[in-house]
């Protein structure tokens, strides 16, 4: 005779409004930061690059988890399935296709950061290559999480489906290769937030605005807090007879981790906006600025094509690739280095009539003069 199952203790809670709060909070702000970024890249700076492409990909998989988990809610996502009773298997089958974009929004970002690191400090070959094997591996090792979900039953449709009688593996398998995925994504998380403040502590620069660029770039470490504590909330996924609920606060930091990484990766893009609303440095400062010998770069006259494919005037702005290292601490990119090799010298003369009438500079305070920015 089989025992009638139990009502949990607490009653009918629905985890639903908080998961939909947080989730949906933490995609609005990635959101905004992403348009901002879109903004300043395209329309400001004119100088979008593939980090922008991939950013975009991160948030549209990102969006699209939010949006699913939400129809799942809408279904009773985060309810117990003792009161859903039948109409659980909506709600669960609706859960797992959303885990598949949110499984992929976590690794994306990563591949983004890298690039805009790879622009921004300018490091050597072999380092390059190394950043993006650990981005790729990560996109690749988190991605199986998916495919384990979806093959851990046959029939597939057993997850949801009861009548069925499906023949699984132990959940062991799942659960154990998740954390070991979740720790594996936050440890690049940190490296990716550890390594530029590393090589922004070497610098000669001003110690608030060193300050400042380490806490920028350093936002990663967020994201590997969420990603290790979203690994102590993996072994909810072995309760399998009150999967709608049990699995509620796995969901939220499926949302938390990837928007956080989404948003340290969209930050350091946004200074130009930020200069352009505080009114931190305007064109009709800028002779003033290029006298006092805090000089901001303009054109420097070389035309390139944006990731568009307009042929546009590339402007020098805070996030570009201007030696913030010093070449000389990186190899092989035709430098002197440590070990000796070839020297390559560039010497720059800035006059107040270079400032006014110089090659692009000219144009700039014709067409786009409010659109100037100073090096970080």
């Amino acid at each position: 005779m089989s025992q009638a199952p139990v009502a949990p203790p607490g009653g009918d809670v629905n985890q639903g409004p908080a998961i939909l709060a947080s989730s949906w909070a933490l995609t609005t702000i990635s959101l905004i930061t992403c348009g901002c970024r879109l903004y300043g890249r395209l329309r400001m700076t004119r100088n979008a690059g593939m980090d922008d492409v991939v950013i975009m990909v991160s948030m549209f998989f990102a969006l699209l988890y939010t949006i699913l988990i939400t129809v799942a809610i809408n279904d009773g996502y985060g309810r117990h399935m003792y009161y859903l009773g039948e109409n659980a298997a909506p709600a669960i089958k609706i859960s797992l296709i959303a885990f598949i974009p949110g499984i992929v929004s976590v690794a994306v970002p990563k591949l983004a950061v890298t690039c805009l690191l790879i622009r921004l400090l300018n490091p050597g070959r072999r380092h390059v290559i190394v950043l993006y094997s650990l981005s790729i591996s990560c996109i690749i090792i988190v991605a199986l999480c998916a495919v384990f979900l979806w093959t851990q039953c046959h029939p597939i449709a057993a997850l949801w489906d009861p009548s069925l009688v499906p023949i699984c593996w132990s959940p062991t398998v799942l659960v154990t290769y998740s954390i070991l995925a979740g720790v594996y994504s936050g440890c690049i998380d940190l490296y990716l937030a550890l390594w530029p403040m590393y090589v922004l502590y070497g610098l000669k620069i001003n110690r608030d605005k060193k300050l400042g660029l380490c806490f920028v770039l350093g936002l990663g470490i967020c994201a590997t807090v969420a990603a290790f504590y979203k690994c102590s909330r993996l072994p909810e996924l072995y309760d399998v007879a009150d999967y709608t609920y049990a699995s509620g606060g796995l969901s939220v930091w499926s949302s938390v981790e990837p928007n956080i990484m989404i948003i340290a990766a969209n930050l350091p893009t946004l200074r130009p906006i930020f200069l352009a609303v505080t009114g931190g440095q305007t064109s009709t400062n800028s002779k003033s600025n290029a006298m006092q010998g805090s000089y901001k770069l303009h054109s420097v006259g070389r035309n390139s094509k944006n990731i568009m494919g307009h042929s546009a005037t590339k402007e020098v702005y805070p996030t570009d690739t201007v030696n913030l290292v010093h070449p000389a601490d990186e190899e092989g990119r035709g430098y002197q280095n440590k070990r000796g090799g070839i020297t390559r010298t560039m010497s720059t003369t800035v006059t107040t009539e270079d400032w006014n009438e110089g090659q692009g500079g000219g144009d700039l305070e014709k067409g786009r003069g409010k659109k100037a920015w100073e090096r970080w």
